[in-house]
């Protein structure tokens, strides 16, 4: 149950980031208090990152490729609306999770390495 409100917090706070109904600073502070409210203590701690990596992996049919080329298409797309520091904190967060369980079929560093260049790529399309 706190994988999915989570999530919800989570797309919410991104939401909210993108059309910037309030200041950053409020919705970062609000979307905080949610997850304490709740009872959520961290994304990881959760499974809910855990949750999104097995969901990437099916998806991709356990290819590696098409794993790398889904995770760095999410990290460009969410870094064009959200600040590329955090959005290699979260998909590599998702990439450890994803490496970790695979047994060594995915290269931890070859996720790594493309999530930083695909933040920057994004970064780089920002309209602001």
């Amino acid at each position: 149950m706190q994988v999915y409100i989570a999530l919800a917090i989570l797309v919410i706070t991104i939401i909210l980031f993108a059309t910037e109904v309030f200041k950053p600073s409020v919705t970062a502070i609000s979307a905080s208090v949610a997850m304490v409210l709740f009872g959520i203590a961290a994304l990881t701690e959760t499974g809910c990152l855990g949750y999104l990596g097995n969901k990437l992996v099916v998806l991709s049919r356990f290819s590696e490729r098409t794993v790398l080329i889904i995770l760095l298409a999410l990290a460009a797309i969410a870094s064009m609306f959200l600040s590329n520091t955090s959005v290699v904190i979260i998909f590599m967060s998702i990439a450890n999770i994803i490496a970790g369980t695979a047994n060594g079929k995915y290269k931890i560093k070859n996720l790594y390495m493309g999530i930083g260049v695909a933040s920057v790529v994004g970064g780089g399309c920002t309209l602001i």
